[in-house]
Parts: C-alpha cells; structure tokens; sequence
C-alpha cells in the first residue's frame, strides 16, 4: 500500500458504493459498504465512507460506534481523510495520544498539507505545548495563510514571548489585504510588545481605509484605548461608533464601553445608566 492509496480491493468497494449512490440510493450504499466491512478486516477508508454518507446525526448516536472503536485501535489509515476522521473521532473520545497518532499519520501521507499541519499546532495548542503548536501554525501558514487561523498563531507567539514575530507576520498580512481582522491581531501584537501608541495609529489609519467594518475597527480601538488608560479618547471613539453605526451589537458594546469607562472614572451613577440601556436595548 503506497501513502494515501487504498488497496485496490478497498478501492473497488469505495467506488462501487459511490456508483450505487449515484444510480441506487444512498441506503444501498451505505448497506453495501456495511456488507462490505462485516467479512474483512477493518478498513478506515470504508469506515470513514460509512460514517460519511450516514452522516454526523447517525455517527454521533453510536451507529458505527464498535466499528469506530476497532479503527482507533487497529487499523493504519489509508487515505488522509480517513486519518483526519479518525483523528477528530479520538479527540471527541478524549484520547489524545490516538489522536496524535493519526494526524502523524496523515502527516505522514500528506507532509504538506497546510491542514494537516494546522490541526497538529492545534492539538499541541490544547496539550498547552506551545513551542510545538508555534512550529506547526508556521509551517502552515508558509504554505496557506488561512485568516481563520491567525488567531491561534497571534495567540501562541504572544504567550511564548514573541509577539514582534506575531506582529509581523500581520503587517505582511495587512499589506496583501487590509483585513479589519487583521488590523486587530496586529493591533494586538503591539499591545503585548508595548507598543501602545502604534497599535493605536494601526487602528486608527484602518478605520480611516474602511467602510464596511469601520465599527468593529472603532470597537477594538476603543477597547485598546481603555487598556491603556486613555479614557477620554477612549469615550470619545465609542460616541462615533453610537452616531454612526445603526447595528445593535455594535451600539450595545459601545454603551458597555462608556459605563466600563465611568465606572472606573468612579461614576458609578452614570456606568449604571448606561448599563441599563444596553439592557433595554437587549429586551427590545
């Protein structure tokens, strides 16, 4: 067996299957797939298939759980799919050290996979192995910059002490697509650095570039200005945000800003008004 192909008689049952779904019905295949694997030694691939056309309700109401349970134990996975299925099955069980051994595995059938490789620093993430998770999030993203991930590598590089790298890492970012997204992690990074005037000037050039998301760039500046103790411009930045952005989420963190604000100016009368008209506005 080559790395990420099944065995041709494997293979053969996969496609039938396939045929049958699209000619039959989906219970044949399923039911051809179940007919299958009952008289062989257990395959992943075939599993995953089953588990796939049954699909997530059925999975996850112990349908293939025995199956399931004799591919964790057992089997070496033969497509990348099938490994990342596997993988997530384990992870749900709480079984980490299974787990980590089918994403080495698909890994191993898939050495540059940007998604293989953005599960891994996301395993070593939540085993709070950082300096692994950092390595993992970075080979990736040289292969896919995946915007959904970028907190996760921000995050990791800022808690090992390393947000200059975090930080330009979003600049690179920012200069292909001025994200408001982006604009926030980078934001950020220089929040961790010390940076505080610059994370202010970032956000504030961005919201100057935006039209769509200008609000939630306005709430992050907001926030930013509060952690740093500057109050005035802090209220100020939430004011805009209140006379010109219609969206109720939006107005209701802004209201929460001012009374976070008055509350720690010790206005307590005023931060209690305003947190009562973010409760009315939730009512409502």
């Amino acid at each position: 067996m080559a790395d990420g192909e099944m065995l041709p008689f494997v293979a053969s049952a996969v496609n039938k299957s396939r045929l049958l779904l699209r000619n039959s019905s989906r219970e044949e295949a399923i039911a051809f797939l179940e007919q299958w694997q009952s008289g062989q030694r257990i395959s992943s691939a075939v599993v995953y298939e089953m588990a796939r056309l049954a699909g997530t309700r059925e999975v996850d109401s112990g349908r293939y759980r025995d199956l399931i349970t004799e591919a964790i134990q057992d089997d070496v996975p033969e497509t990348l799919d099938s490994a990342l299925w596997l993988a997530s099955q384990c992870r749900a069980r709480g079984d980490s050290g299974r787990q980590l051994y089918f994403l080495m595995n698909a890994l191993r059938i898939a050495p540059q996979s940007a998604r293989v490789l953005y599960q891994l620093g996301e395993y070593y993430e939540e085993c709070h192995d950082l300096d692994n998770a950092a390595r993992f999030y970075l080979r990736a993203f040289c292969i896919e910059r995946d915007l959904t991930r970028l907190y996760s590598l921000v995050n990791v590089l800022c808690m090992l002490d390393r947000a200059s790298e975090a930080a330009r890492i979003c600049q690179e970012m920012y200069l292909e697509e001025k994200n408001s997204e982006v604009a926030d992690h980078w934001a950020k990074c220089l929040i961790a650095m010390g940076a505080h005037d610059e994370a202010v000037h970032v956000l504030r050039e961005h919201v100057k570039s935006e039209s769509e998301e200008r609000g939630f760039t306005l709430m992050e500046l907001g926030r930013i200005l509060c952690h740093v103790g500057r109050f005035e411009e802090a209220a100020k930045t939430y004011q805009e945000v209140l006379e010109s952005e219609s969206s109720p989420y939006v107005r209701k963190y802004a209201m929460s800003g001012l009374a976070y604000i008055a509350l720690a100016q010790g206005n307590e009368s005023e931060a209690a008004s305003m947190l009562n008209k973010v409760l009315l506005n939730l009512n409502s």
